[in-house]
């Protein structure tokens, strides 16, 4: 009788601590939920959540079923109880952290206004480098243009001499034809066909 009693005790026993670490659990749940908030409020600026969001959701049924086995075993329920508690403190913590590491407005502008003045400097020595190179291809041309004039003034002289040269010989052709027309004249010859 006396170990019935003994372990009829030691079942009250283990009820009230069940029931205690089931009044834990909501408590737990609602610390979760409140996780869930927290991550939802900050997926929208920082991408990095969602793969901490993925890994609690894939935690949730592994938790479901430990709970589920911790029903029965007592002891197993405060570890993993206690385990839950120290990743949701830890959770907390890298959210913390990701608060504290996020890029605010005022970061924003800073980098924007890095950005500008390093693009302003790039953009004016780009543009010394165009005007350089136009001034350096305007001399090209010039000197191109000045080699181009030099070369036509000398095809112009070569063409004038060469005109002048086919012009006198034309003009001593033209006088043979006439003294030949004169001496067949003067022959009574007949002028061959042309």
């Amino acid at each position: 009788m006396d170990l019935l009693q003994e372990m009829r005790a030691d079942i009250s026993g283990l009820r009230a601590d069940v029931s205690g670490l089931r009044e834990d659990v909501p408590g737990l749940r609602a610390d979760v939920s409140s996780l869930r908030e927290d991550v939802s409020g900050l997926r929208a600026d920082v991408p990095g959540l969602r793969e901490d969001v993925s890994g609690l959701r894939a935690n949730v049924p592994g938790l479901r079923e430990d709970v589920s086995g911790l029903r029965a075993d007592v002891s197993g329920l405060y570890e993993g109880v206690s385990g839950l508690r120290v990743e949701m403190a830890g959770t907390r913590v890298d959210i913390s952290n990701i608060r504290a590491t996020m890029a605010t407005k005022a970061d924003l502008r800073e980098l924007r206004a890095e950005l500008r003045a390093e693009f302003r400097s790039e953009l004016h020595s780009l543009r010394a480098d165009v005007a350089s190179d136009i001034a350096t291809l305007d001399a090209k041309i010039d000197r191109t243009r000045k080699d181009l004039s030099d070369q036509i003034v000398g095809l112009r002289r070569a063409v004038v001499e060469y005109h002048t040269s086919v012009v006198g010989h034309g003009v001593l052709i033209s006088e043979m034809e006439g003294r030949l027309r004169r001496v067949e004249q003067h022959l009574k010859l007949e002028p061959e066909a042309r």
